[in-house]
């Protein structure tokens, strides 16, 4: 015989890991569909269950043929062996005359063509009487005689045991047998006198056995693969079903990715138009301002420089008195409206804040409405070095600069404060005055009232938000502002 070695790996022998099929088989189990998977599992479980099932089944046949031929034989004992061991109730021993007398019922049985032998057993255990003379008189013991002796019908298929001398006989013929321990009783007393044995050739009971077997298998079968079938298809039909709705939410889920993508980018795009609208505008006001500075303010400069000229030259060439020519009142009139201008220009260019924190921004605010109007304002800012987004630091700019313009101009308020508060990544304003207050209505976003709906639609455009409260009318006003830092 010739062998041949297997290579060795460079790395020494292979280490045998008995797992490794299991876990490829496993992980085979769960790339495969759920039908699949069902149709395995389920295959499996019932292929196990009926199978136990046809097997209970066939050992409860066999069981039930094998009683049906003990009570079959005990019949016979009965009406063919019980009436010549009468004699056994006073004797141990059966006459030669009563043996012959069985050898003639045992011929002339129906049964005799599946009759192999018949013994007779004292209740000792002795043999009296047996179709092989041989055995005559001999003492065996055996778990059946007991058991018979006790009343019980004792029936077993296929068992010779090697070394039972009693038993040569049969086990020679090579045969299957059914053998089956009867009592025999007296007339008279209904005493057992003695034990019939039974030996009948198995083949009719292996017969029925095997077709009762295949009966059972194939209805077990047939069962078993039209039930699996049946589940299969529903399986089958509800996995295409959940395949198809998986699909379809994969798509749903793509277009949601999609559609939120799309979202976050006009979101972004709108968050930079909002700052870039509030740059613009400042841009705007700046560049407003610096018209009015360098144009309107210029020629009335230039106006208000004359008219004081012409009227110093009418005072010194007379008719300073005409009323025509009250030079002096044109000439207030001319410094007020360029004061005006001045103010207003300045109001409107927006100073330099973006290296300022938002608690500077806050306070120039204050200081240059200070310096403008000489009112009297009190500050509380916290968190003074608190940076902001450059939009937040314009938009709070704006708050401060025309609240406190509102409160002087309108509410004739002696006194304003503003305080600030840094809380949860937003900056909280507030301006109180102690002037007149405002009415309800005046309060309201559709009242005309440029001022407050400026303040409104700054902060709006910053995702703020704005509270104006005047308890009663000579209580004052207190505007809240929350905006976020970023």
């Amino acid at each position: 015989m010739t062998s041949v070695a297997a290579p060795m790996s460079p790395n020494g022998p292979k280490m045998n890991r008995p797992w490794g099929p299991i876990a490829w088989l496993a992980t085979l189990f769960q790339n495969l569909g759920l039908s699949a998977q069902f149709l395995i599992a389920a295959g499996a479980v019932l292929s196990v269950a009926m199978g136990g099932m046809a097997v209970w089944s066939a050992v409860i046949v066999s069981e039930t043929a094998l009683k049906s031929a003990a009570i079959a034989s005990s019949t016979f004992m009965d009406l063919v062996i019980e009436p010549n061991v009468q004699s056994l109730l006073t004797s141990d021993t059966l006459s030669v005359a009563a043996q012959d007398q069985l050898d003639r019922a045992l011929e002339e049985a129906p049964l005799d063509n599946r009759i192999i032998s018949v013994k007779i057993w004292g209740l000792d255990g002795t043999i009296v009487y047996s179709t092989h003379r041989d055995i005559v008189g001999q003492k065996f013991e055996t778990d059946e005689i007991a058991r018979a002796a006790a009343g019980e019908i004792v029936a077993s298929y296929d068992v010779m045991d090697e070394d039972d001398d009693e038993a040569r006989f049969e086990r020679e013929t090579g045969l299957h047998v059914i053998e089956v321990y009867a009592p025999l009783h007296h007339y008279g007393t209904g005493k057992i006198v003695a034990i019939g044995e039974y030996y009948e050739n198995a083949q009719w009971f292996e017969e029925q056995r095997d077709r009762s077997r295949e009966l059972t298998w194939l209805v077990v079968g047939g069962t078993t693969l039209l039930t699996l079938g049946a589940l299969f298809l529903i399986v089958k039909k509800g996995s295409r079903t959940i395949a198809l709705q998986r699909a379809e939410l994969r798509i749903r889920v793509r277009e949601a990715e999609a559609l939120a993508l799309q979202n976050d980018q006009l979101r972004l795009a709108a968050e930079k138009d909002r700052h870039d609208a509030v740059d613009a505008n400042e841009k705007l006001l700046s560049s407003l301002g610096s018209e009015l500075h360098d144009g309107p303010i210029q020629l009335l400069s230039v106006v208000a420089l004359r008219m004081s000229m012409f009227r110093r030259a009418i005072a010194r060439f007379g008719q300073a008195d005409d009323p025509s020519l009250d030079t002096e009142r044109m000439e207030q009139i001319a410094s007020e409206v360029l004061d005006n201008l001045r103010n207003i220009s300045v109001g409107l260019i927006l100073p330099e804040i973006d290296g300022l924190s938002l608690g500077a921004v806050i306070e120039l605010a204050v200081v240059r409405h200070r310096q403008i109007t000489g009112a009297q304002v009190v500050t509380h800012i916290a968190d003074s070095d608190v940076e902001a987004s450059r939009s937040t630091k314009i938009c709070a700019y704006r708050v401060v600069q025309e609240s406190l313009n509102n409160a002087h101009k309108h509410a004739g308020a002696g006194s304003v404060m503003v305080t600030s508060a840094v809380t949860n990544e937003s900056v909280r304003i507030a301006i109180a005055d102690e002037g007149h207050g405002i009415t309800p209505t005046e309060i309201t976003p559709s009242y005309h009232r440029l001022g407050l709906n400026g303040l409104r639609n700054r902060v709006h455009a910053l995702k703020g938000t704005i509270e104006i409260v005047s308890p009663a009318v000579g209580q004052g006003t207190l505007v809240i502002v929350e905006l976020p830092l970023q």
